[in-house]
């Protein structure tokens, strides 16, 4: 993504990589996208991250995408866990004091263990708009479904995930009394290659309808 305006974000006294895309006309939002697990080769170039961001774009908010704590050339160390949901939170508030984001809409978006991050930073952020939640490692780690009552969520999966089991998925949001119904997308795993395009057309869909309502 070429036309990223890198940004250095702080979090905890730590110095976190950052990059912003700009919509091309005036951003109707932002929206910050939280990359799979540091541990494991996660970072905000990964193909997941990029496609949110696109989808981002290409529906007039503006998009952020950064690197959790020793991370690329973020500062810290990866810890996989509370320090990264404080990452997140760190980040969208520090959005939503620039001058040029102020006041807008502001929405999580993450994949796989950035997921989970923003899934448990979603509470403590104010004024959240929305929230995409992209293949919840909920075979690998556990959530807490009874958070995040009152805003638009989307849950979105590959129906071969084995990291994220749709049948578990979707009894986990069911014992947790959620209404949303997870989305499934026909052939995608865990990683998304090849599947990139309809992961991009879903969130993009949810966005518009999301912006529609306000």
């Amino acid at each position: 993504m070429s036309d990223d305006t890198p940004l250095t974000m702080l979090s905890a006294g730590l110095r976190l990589e950052a990059r912003l895309r700009l919509p091309r006309a005036a951003a109707k939002g932002v929206c910050v996208v939280a990359h799979p697990h540091p541990q494991f080769g996660g970072d905000m170039h990964n193909n997941v991250v990029l496609v949110l961001c696109r989808a981002v774009t290409a529906r007039g908010l503006a998009a952020v995408r950064f690197n959790f704590r020793g991370v690329g050339a973020s500062e810290g160390k990866s810890e996989g866990g509370a320090a990264e949901i404080e990452d997140m939170q760190n980040v969208a508030q520090s959005l939503a004091e620039r001058s040029e984001l102020a006041n807008l809409p502001l929405l999580l978006a993450g994949y796989s263990f950035g997921a989970w991050a923003a899934w448990h930073a979603a509470p403590k952020i104010a004024r959240l708009a929305g929230l995409i939640v992209v293949s919840p490692p909920v075979c690998l780690m556990k959530h807490d479904f009874s958070l995040n009552r009152a805003i638009p969520i989307l849950f979105v999966a590959g129906d071969h995930d084995t990291f994220c089991s749709p049948k578990r998925l979707t009894r986990a949001l069911t014992d947790a009394g959620r209404g949303e119904i997870p989305r499934f997308i026909a052939g995608a795993d865990h990683f998304w290659w090849g599947k990139e395009n309809e992961l991009e057309v879903m969130a993009g869909e949810f966005l518009s309808e999301l912006l529609s309502a306000q």
